[in-house]
């Protein structure tokens, strides 16, 4: 259903005359409080991932793709049940999950991605012509000179302002990168070397 355009441009305008001044200025200094304190939101209780339910090889539902594995790896280490939000990785993925504070991680983004900030990367990958649907068959392009580059880091995305959380999860990384390296193998990920050269053996080896 269509929205009133009156309605859309004046709503929130209108809700805000009707709120005592008082209780205006208690929620901005809330907000303020918050900021300068540096307190992160994040789940105590779970690892709380934002994901696609349906992006096989990455993720599922089902959790059967090779980011849920990785996301169970975390999960152990920082001793907390992994629980996701599902959404589609379309426009909005971002600010409907982790920007709403529905979740606490993103799987897969490209590392220096500006909508959120990342962890290390994890592993070096890029374009490719794939052969095969499971496992991953791929043959890399090449980037031509002064083109587009068709190679990526591939870190998480964590929200800004988060530097504890963010420090938590790339020492997870760091410590079972073995383990994060025998998954991506076993789904055949295509990887690259740190100099953008096909890895041909197990991965990051």
């Amino acid at each position: 259903m269509a929205r009133s355009g009156a309605a859309g441009r004046n709503g929130p305008a209108m809700i805000r005359a009707a709120l005592p001044a008082g209780l205006i200025g208690l929620i901005g200094l809330v907000g303020s409080a918050t900021a300068q304190t540096g307190v992160e939101l994040v789940s105590r209780t779970e690892l709380r991932v934002c994901a696609d339910p349906n992006n096989l090889p990455f993720s599922n539902d089902k959790r059967e793709g090779f980011e849920n594995k990785i996301a169970e790896i975390l999960g152990k280490e920082l001793d907390l049940p992994v629980s996701y939000v599902w959404f589609p990785q379309v426009v909005g993925f971002v600010r409907n999950t982790l920007r709403a504070r529905q979740c606490d991680l993103v799987m897969g983004t490209v590392s220096g991605d500006g909508i959120m900030d990342n962890t290390n990367a994890y592993y070096h990958s890029g374009y490719y012509i794939k052969h095969e649907a499971l496992p991953l068959k791929a043959a890399f392009l090449d980037s031509e000179p002064d083109s587009t580059r068709l190679d990526f880091r591939i870190a998480m995305g964590v929200r800004p302002g988060e530097p504890e959380w963010r420090r938590r999860i790339n020492g997870a990384l760091e410590k079972h990168r073995a383990e994060v390296n025998q998954v991506l193998e076993s789904y055949d990920v295509p990887l690259l070397d740190e100099q953008g050269r096909p890895v041909t053996g197990p991965a990051g080896q």
